[in-house]
């Protein structure tokens, strides 16, 4: 079960037809079942999860390697965009 929700969380792919906030809480909730079963993933590993389950239309920055400012980072690039394509 432990190797099924990492391989979950590393294999996710976000789509760009639904907000990305809900899609990023899926892996959280999956981070969170692994720690009940008292398995942990870094936040530099949750991170990672997150930049790789982006698509390519999103960048990421190199230098911040927290889960928290690589969520901030997407949240705001995700509004820049729907703001830009309503134009």
């Amino acid at each position: 079960m432990i190797a099924q929700l990492i391989g979950k969380i590393f294999c996710t792919t976000f789509t760009n037809d639904s907000l990305l906030e809900p899609q990023m809480n899926t892996i959280y909730h999956k981070v969170h079942i692994l720690q009940t079963l008292n398995y942990s993933l870094t936040d530099s590993l949750m991170a990672i999860a997150i930049i790789h389950s982006l698509s390519k239309t999103y960048s990421t920055p190199e230098d911040k390697l927290s889960s928290d400012a690589i969520i901030n980072y997407i949240l705001v690039e995700e509004k820049s965009q729907k703001s830009q394509s309503t134009f």
